[in-house]
């Protein structure tokens, strides 16, 4: 009997929020209360939500924006893991909303920049808090908009923070219980949510991975670089190109081929293509022969492939110091812990098995072993092994080890069985290990670089081999 009152108490609430001139707040309360109470949706309660104000403010814990797909010129796909929205309080009551559906407006300013339309995902309300998804959905720019939107790309590129408007409807199914499940569409919304910007980027130079002399003066060199994102925005960019110079002015261009920028750090492969023939690039090398440098980095008109990003880059500038010689330390060394192990045929074709751990020393970029052009493995003075065909691996973030077979340089003659034998005596001498001295210049693709470059992993390596038992039984093959 006490909840019939109520329901018709509240009922009566409902249908007096139109007829009285009453705050439109308290109209909002009594047309959810009536809601959840009753299960009732009156005419007079869906005008109420036509007007924004149910959804005070709007954050976006995190926005992802992907700008390469086939249609991702004017329609990048955009998604959020994490939309909070703070609701009208209606005080007692918890809106029991279980999924959402949103149509979204961005404007920037005065203007509306494009819109998405989003498919249903699930929500839930604490208190006046709603927290879902926005699940990926293209962001149609506007036809008039174009240049509006690259600007739009410029400010969140190049500055600390930049105000958007976030307005448009949104639908909501309610889990009434024992009533069933109601959908409430047309809830609007208009609110100003401020985006954290990337700020220009603070990029650090690392470590060089490569330097290739491509022709008369010409040269591409890698660089290892830490790009911090300081915002909340995933950009999946792309390949994208930066004007490269130095105080004296342009000297290349400097590529990142399939740039995805998450929150925080970012590792990245930036290919530089120096042009030997600019007074600039001379003066930069000669320069950097003595001691670090600073380049620049900006967008160009031929930033990217995607005309929607050329002008929005084109605001960006940012720079690193590059160290000495394109040098720097890296963050692990690339190979170690080698140990080889004598065959029952090593004295027919002199193979030797091979067992090394290799990982990646740029920072945690994969890097994908192809070939090598010069290995020369020694111990004492003298040659000890070169690799053949068999060595291959591809290592990210952790480490492989690999088994593979090389050929020993001696021939087993007994001119030669003396620096066997001194082998064989200093392994023993020394804990079953031979000190290895290394020139090894292999071919591997480093990140997302796309192309085989030669890299020294050679000349600062320090370390020993470990031979078995069974390295003294290579005596037994001689004459």
């Amino acid at each position: 009997m006490m909840l019939s009152l109520k329901i018709v108490a509240l009922t009566a609430l409902a249908t007096a929020a139109v007829a009285a001139p009453i705050k439109r707040d308290d109209q909002v309360a009594a047309c959810f209360n009536g809601l959840v109470l009753t299960g009732t949706w009156p005419d007079s309660c869906q005008a109420a939500v036509a007007n924004p104000g149910i959804i005070q403010s709007i954050a976006l814990n995190q926005l992802s924006m992907d700008f390469t797909g086939a249609t991702a010129a004017w329609a990048p796909v955009t998604s959020s893991n994490e939309v909070v929205a703070t609701l009208v309080t209606i005080p007692g009551v918890s809106l029991p909303i279980q999924s959402v559906r949103q149509h979204i407006v961005l404007a920037d300013g005065a203007n509306d920049l494009g819109s998405i339309e989003a498919d249903w995902a699930p929500a839930s309300v604490s208190g006046s808090t709603l927290t879902t998804s926005l699940p990926a959905s293209p962001l149609n720019v506007n036809a008039n908009a174009h240049s509006e939107f690259s600007s739009f790309i410029g400010a969140i590129s190049s500055q600390a923070s930049h105000p958007v408007t976030l307005k448009g409807t949104v639908d909501a199914v309610f889990n009434l219980g024992s009533f069933g499940q109601k959908t409430i569409n047309g809830i609007a919304f208009n609110n100003n949510v401020v985006l954290d910007g990337l700020n220009n980027l603070d990029i650090t130079y690392k470590t060089g991975a490569y330097i290739d002399l491509v022709g008369a003066g010409d040269v591409v060199a890698g660089s290892v670089l830490s790009i911090v994102n300081p915002s909340k925005l995933t950009l999946k960019l792309g390949d994208v190109s930066l004007d490269t110079t130095t105080a004296a002015g342009h000297v290349g261009y400097s590529t990142i081929k399939d740039l995805t920028l998450v929150p925080g750090e970012n590792i990245v492969i930036a290919s530089t293509s120096f042009d030997g023939s600019l007074p600039a690039t001379n003066a930069l090398f000669n320069d950097l022969s003595v001691g670090d440098q600073t380049l620049h980095f900006t967008g160009h008109a031929q930033s990217s492939a995607n005309p929607a990003l050329n002008g929005g880059l084109a605001a960006l500038d940012s720079k690193a110091v590059v160290l000495q010689g394109f040098g720097g330390p890296t963050s692990q060394v690339p190979h170690k812990d080698w140990s080889l192990k004598v065959l029952p045929t090593t004295g027919s074709d002199r193979k030797v098995e091979i067992k090394a751990t290799f990982q990646s020393p740029y920072y945690g970029l994969p890097v994908k072993y192809v070939s090598t052009d010069a290995a020369s493995l020694a111990s004492s003075g003298a040659p000890l092994f070169t690799f053949d065909d068999s060595l291959h691996f591809e290592v990210d973030s952790a480490s492989t080890t690999v088994t593979f077979t090389a050929e020993l340089v001696l021939e087993l003659t007994a001119a030669n069985k003396p620096k066997y034998q001194q082998w064989v005596n200093d392994a023993n001498a020394n804990g079953g290990k031979l000190p290895l001295e290394l020139v090894w210049v292999p071919n591997v693709i480093v990140g997302n670089d796309g192309a085989a470059h030669p890299v020294d992993w050679g000349t600062d390596f320090s370390g020993d081999i470990t031979v078995g038992s069974d390295f003294a039984s290579i005596l037994d093959f001689f004459p």
